[in-house]
């Protein structure tokens, strides 16, 4: 593509939206070998009017942050999940294209550490692995945060034992494309996540954005010594920041910030007896690739309507 115009089409009428067209998503139904449909999209009047009343979003804004929309958009043409760790929150680009009122403009054009990985954009190199069996002694990794340009390593990865699931930890700082995030919004982001997941509809209705009663590729999880429930916690995205001193264990690993210094994060990893709660409840935990898998052919995309804080493509957390 030698140039894109971009043009909301106001006063167009369509089912479900005022216009749409669209490059071949995986968010829409297509029959696989068959030519994808559709060549843009454009949803609905609220890209071009204010929305949510006096501490909406703007269409001042939705216009300024366009391209943070469209990229969002492009990532799922390129296979990607997105919508995930927290979406809605403040924390990425797949989970939030706009900055939120309701987290003081908070943004980030971040891309998850492991989906950025998956994507080729993270050299092996600047993936450290801890296998189980290295849990025998404890192991340290210095990690250089997504918004700093370059760095050894710039995540963390765990796969747990007898599941599909993996541990992430990335290091955040609030500069550069992450945007209006408090100064002593440093440190961690630890997620669990399911690789083996290829691509699931994740526009659920009452889903308040880390919830594992909706499947999706990965949650995030909370410090050890934080009283919210990151399974039910609709808020902004600070309460899941690891800062110095402050642990997270999960499956039997506990992850700790040791040292943070202003470029990079020093992170230790042991073996941990720490059962958490929702590691207990069964009826909560994350949905097998078996249970979530989906091909591109049956997904029926749902966009919630109903609920008001709840727009195409992510959920703004509430006040």
């Amino acid at each position: 593509v030698d140039g894109t115009f971009i043009y909301w089409a106001p006063g167009l009428n369509g089912t479900g939206h005022d216009f749409g067209l669209r490059v071949g998503s995986n968010e829409q139904p297509f029959v696989v070998g068959q030519k994808r449909p559709g060549l843009f999209w454009a949803p609905s009047q609220w890209h071009y009017e204010d929305t949510g009343g006096e501490m909406g979003l703007k269409y001042e804004t939705k216009r300024e942050y366009t391209w943070a929309y469209w990229i969002h958009e492009l990532l799922h043409e390129q296979g990607l999940n997105l919508h995930a760790p927290g979406n809605g929150w403040s924390t990425g680009l797949g989970q939030n294209q706009y900055p939120s009122p309701g987290d003081g403009m908070a943004f980030s054009a971040a891309i998850p550490a492991w989906e950025s990985f998956i994507m080729g954009w993270l050299d092996d190199s600047q993936i450290h692995c801890i296998t189980p069996s290295d849990l025998d002694t404890e192991q340290t990794a210095v990690l250089t945060p997504l918004e700093i340009s370059g760095g050894e390593r710039k995540a963390l990865v765990v796969p747990l034992d007898s599941t599909d699931e993996i541990l992430v930890v990335e290091s955040r700082r609030p500069t550069g494309y992450t945007e209006n995030w408090g100064s002593d919004d440093k440190g961690l982001l630890v997620y669990r996540a399911n690789p083996s997941i290829s691509y699931q509809d994740d526009h659920s209705q009452g889903d308040c954005g880390n919830d594992p009663q909706f499947g999706k590729w990965s949650y995030y999880l909370f410090p050890d010594n934080e009283t919210a429930n990151p399974d039910t916690w609709c808020r902004n995205y600070k309460k899941a920041i690891v800062n110095e001193g402050e642990s997270v264990s999960y499956g039997g690993v506990e992850i700790t910030l040791s040292q943070s210094l202003s470029g990079a994060d020093v992170v230790t990893v042991k073996t941990s007896s720490v059962t958490t709660v929702r590691e207990l409840d069964s009826s909560r935990t994350l949905l097998s690739s078996s249970a979530v898998m989906q091909s591109n052919s049956n997904i029926n995309r749902r966009i919630n309507k109903g609920n008001s804080h709840c727009q195409c493509c992510g959920c703004s957390p509430i006040d």
